[in-house]
């Protein structure tokens, strides 16, 4: 069985949330795990320690849904990047962008979507369902 990149990031909030889980084979738009996860050793993006894997790390940008608004409504990340939407409203929403769907995401839940190098740019989204809610991801290159 071959080494994938595993990423664990904690969602933080006033109330319980889930945890999330994601993988490199795992496709990119798609739920998150709900179920509780091990804490994690370090900090997504510090250096990894020896006998680490040696993968670079993903960068998370997290995203609350609360009411009908996105927060952050605008943000920068590279791509690469995993966009993660965690619903801490009590009405369903779907996350929509150009080309890619999220949802629909229930109250307490969270899925995520890889940025692509086809988004550098400026990505609007919105949800499918109240259209007043957009948001903004400016997606630039990767560093090398």
């Amino acid at each position: 069985m071959g080494a994938g990149l595993l990423v664990l990031a904690l969602v933080g909030c006033s109330s319980p949330s889930p945890s999330v889980t994601t993988t490199a084979s795992q496709t990119p738009d798609q739920p998150t795990a709900t179920a509780p996860a091990a804490p994690q050793t370090r900090p997504v993006g510090t250096p990894a320690a020896a006998g680490d894997t040696g993968q670079t790390p993903v960068a998370i940008q997290e995203f609350s849904i609360r009411g009908r608004e996105f927060s952050p409504s605008t943000v920068t990340v590279q791509v690469g990047s995993i966009g993660l939407w965690t619903n801490h409203s009590d009405e369903e929403h779907v996350v929509a962008g150009p080309g890619w769907e999220l949802g629909p995401i229930g109250p307490g839940q969270a899925w995520a979507h890889t940025f692509k190098a086809d988004e550098v740019g400026t990505v609007t989204y919105r949800c499918k369902i109240h259209p007043e809610m957009t948001g903004q991801v400016v997606v630039t290159p990767a560093e090398s």
